[in-house]
């Protein structure tokens, strides 16, 4: 379902910080738009991802857990979640959910590379 004008809005905003590095003034925007549309998970996905880069990673991992439970077939969820898990040495975590961001996102050439890393760290 999608939400009112407004909040489509300020979630590509929000996005359009994200992807041009500026993390900081994302946040406000993204939780703009899930404060009128809470059941969208790739605004969760990217609120998620903000909180991570922000050095919030804990949080980060909350939003990225609700984008999941709204949308188990968000590839985005998973291969933040896995980047979230990567950083924080969870090679194992790391590595399952790269191995399913794959398979919804086969095409994705950022995921194998960083999926055989994690497996790799995982059997040491």
């Amino acid at each position: 379902e999608r939400g009112e004008p407004g909040a489509d809005l300020a979630a590509r905003y929000g996005k359009l910080l994200n992807r041009t590095g500026r993390v900081e003034g994302a946040e406000e925007w993204l939780r703009e738009a899930l404060s009128a549309t809470p059941d969208r998970a790739e605004i969760w996905s990217d609120l998620g991802y903000t909180l991570m880069m922000t050095g919030r990673a804990a949080q980060g991992e909350e939003a990225l857990d609700r984008a999941l439970a709204l949308d188990p077939g968000l590839a985005a969820a998973w291969y933040n979640r896995g980047l979230h898990r990567y950083q924080a040495r969870r090679w194992s975590e790391a590595a399952d959910d790269f191995a399913r961001a794959l398979e919804l996102a086969p095409d994705n050439p950022d995921i194998p590379p960083l999926l055989q890393q994690a497996r790799t760290r995982a059997r040491r």
